[in-house]
């Protein structure tokens, strides 16, 4: 296909010397230029999708102008045939004024409309939406981790042997994906280069690894039974992107492959193809094609049909690029360059878990100051139904969180990566995966409370929780009341208990929930037996487990020394204390923040 889409190109741009009788430099042009295009249109694999077939109109231009001018210098004139590009290329020019943002500024400022399901973008409150989630499935395995931890499997594989010489892992096709409910990413192997593939081009590349993407300490696991022949560092017909290509896709836009298991445990390459529907921008999405990486076999699904396994339908750039336009445009294409009111963008887009257990795309808007790292706003976008919400909040930027958590936790060298916003007690807050700076291991965990700032960190998701919980006040430093937070407590006997690095999990008779509780909530954990009689606070939520706030175990009464008990009463006078100072500081801060007016009202 390539080589008679060049000899097409070739033909037409020798036009201009058909025209002008010069038959014999018309064929040694077309030649010249169809061995010249051959290899640059096999290798490059143009598409057809933008204005005038995209590269190939691009190609014809540059080809009359090269045949006009020879035509001109042949015939010691300037010969009319020069007329045909620069007609062309003012058709080019002028398609460019028309579909740019001058003209249509309205339909860029659309394009998130035009994308989202039903074409509309709801406004919702986002603490109605997004429910207090449970820290068992809080996505803190960041990206960056899961493929250090892929890579190192790889290396400590012995059963596979040393696959890693032959093939690597493909961090730009690693996916985030729901399992049975659970977030996993899969990256896939891939020939290391053209050696490794000529002799192992029969049989494939082996298979993935496969890594979980809520616990950091979860299982991981390498499959290398597979025969993986179509990939993106095949060669020849059988480079995936070539594949697809031959097989009639250069009519469709086509986004980065996604590599992607279904519901019976296969593993497809996926890929999202769009078109364009201003000039050469304006991606509109049009359905999904599936590749068996084993035989080649493909399908095109239409919107309204793609498979419920495929979870990132929706590129997360797309919705940043549609997302920026809305920002820049819709004040007009004037006010985006002279005006620049309200203008906004949004910052890197974070695949998330929602309270339903779909995957969400996260992007957070904040004005295009470079200088303003304030948050004026959320948009959501699932995954796969495309269905968009916007949230109005106010708080840190991704940027600032990551900031704020680098600075609190510099003199243990770690950083932190790949911020995710939840709902966390009823509040916003980011939480942020902690890696060791040398090493790249995991080391923690740290929230960050989006519209103060304030930050705490813990080894573990429930550490970090439980500190998080005792630091949420209210404006005016006071403590949330248990209600206000909408925590239960309950009291029942304890039916059967667990314990992982730390971390107590026990079931109550009678609750369907299993409890989870980190060492240091209680040095009563360390006791509990089944049989106990236990009182529990949780915060509820629609997830299996259910953090624990404050753990009594009733059947461990102990009688406190009078050295414990003065402890604790001077310790309840100092919380007393503190109090009774924060709210009068929080009463003096209101009294400096009053008018005049109020001033004298509050001195009758």
């Amino acid at each position: 296909m390539s080589f008679l889409m060049a000899l097409i190109v070739s033909f037409i741009g020798a036009l201009p010397l058909l025209f002008s009788q010069k038959k014999w430099t018309f064929g040694l042009f077309a030649t010249v230029s169809t061995i010249i295009l051959w290899p640059s249109f096999y290798f490059g694999l143009p598409h057809t999708i933008a204005p005038f077939l995209g590269a190939l109109g691009g190609a014809v231009l540059v080809e009359w102008f090269i045949a006009a001018i020879i035509t001109s210098l042949m015939n010691e004139a300037v010969s009319w045939t020069l007329g045909l590009p620069i007609l062309f290329l003012l058709v080019f020019i002028g398609k460019g004024c028309e579909s740019g943002a001058a003209v249509r500024h309205a339909e860029y400022a659309t394009l998130l409309e035009k994308n989202a399901k039903n074409m509309e973008v709801t406004k919702r409150e986002w603490t109605v939406d997004q429910q207090p989630k449970d820290p068992s499935h809080v996505r803190y395995v960041a990206p960056e981790f899961a493929m250090y931890r892929a890579r190192k499997q790889l290396g400590n594989a012995q059963k596979e042997g040393a696959i890693g010489s032959q093939f690597y892992l493909v961090d730009s096709l690693m996916t985030a994906q729901r399992i049975n409910g659970e977030l996993w990413y899969l990256i896939p192997l891939d020939f290391v280069g053209w050696k490794v593939w000529t002799t192992t081009k029969d049989t494939g590349a082996p298979g993935f690894v496969k890594v979980h993407g809520e616990d950091p300490d979860g299982p991981i696991s390498i499959v290398a039974d597979r025969h993986y022949i179509y990939t993106p560092g095949a060669y020849f017909s059988r480079d995936l992107h070539r594949h697809l290509w031959n097989k009639g896709y250069r009519t469709k836009g086509l986004t980065a492959m996604k590599f992607e298991q279904d519901e019976n445990g296969k593993e497809w390459f996926v890929t999202s193809t769009y078109r364009l529907s201003l000039g050469w921008n304006g991606e509109i999405l049009t359905g999904v094609v599936i590749v068996d990486p084993t035989t080649g076999e493909d399908h095109w699904f239409p919107l309204d049909q793609i498979p419920d396994w495929v979870d990132l339908f929706v590129p997360g750039h797309f919705l940043e690029e549609w997302i920026n336009m809305k920002g820049k445009y819709s004040g007009g294409w004037i006010n985006s360059w002279w005006g620049k009111k309200n203008l906004f963008e949004s910052e890197h887009a974070s695949l998330n878990f929602g309270a339903n257990g779909d995957l969400l795309w996260t992007a957070i808007v904040t004005s295009v100051n470079s200088k303003d790292d304030s948050m004026i706003g959320l948009y959501y976008m699932d995954s796969r139904t495309r269905e968009c919400n916007f949230y109005h909040a106010a708080g840190a930027t991704e940027e600032a969180v990551l900031k704020v958590v680098d600075s609190f936790v510099k003199f243990d060298n770690f950083y932190g990566t790949g911020p995710v916003i939840f709902n966390v007690y009823g509040t916003m807050a980011s939480i942020v995966p902690l890696l060791a700076k040398d090493s790249h291991n995991f080391m923690g965990v740290a929230i960050v409370k989006i519209d103060d700032q304030k930050v705490v960190w813990g080894k573990s998701i429930y550490e970090a929780y439980r500190k998080y919980r005792n630091i949420l006040t209210t404006a005016d430093g006071m403590e949330i009341p248990e209600n206000e937070v909408g925590r239960e407590t309950i009291t029942g006997i304890v039916t059967r208990t667990g314990v992982y690095q730390d971390t107590y999990y026990f079931r109550i008779d009678n609750h369907p929930f299993i409890f989870v509780a980190s060492i240091e909530l209680s040095p009563e954990l360390v006791t509990m037996k089944e049989g106990d009689n236990v009182k529990v606070t949780f915060i509820p939520s629609q997830e299996d487990k259910t953090p624990v706030t404050s753990f009594d175990d009733l059947d461990q009464l102990t009688i406190p020394t009078f050295k414990q008990t003065e402890a604790r009463e001077r310790a309840k006078g100092y919380e007393e204390e503190g109090r009774m100072d924060r709210s009068a500081d929080a009463i003096r801060e209101r009294i400096k923040n009053m008018s005049n007016e109020d001033v004298l009202k509050l001195g009758k």
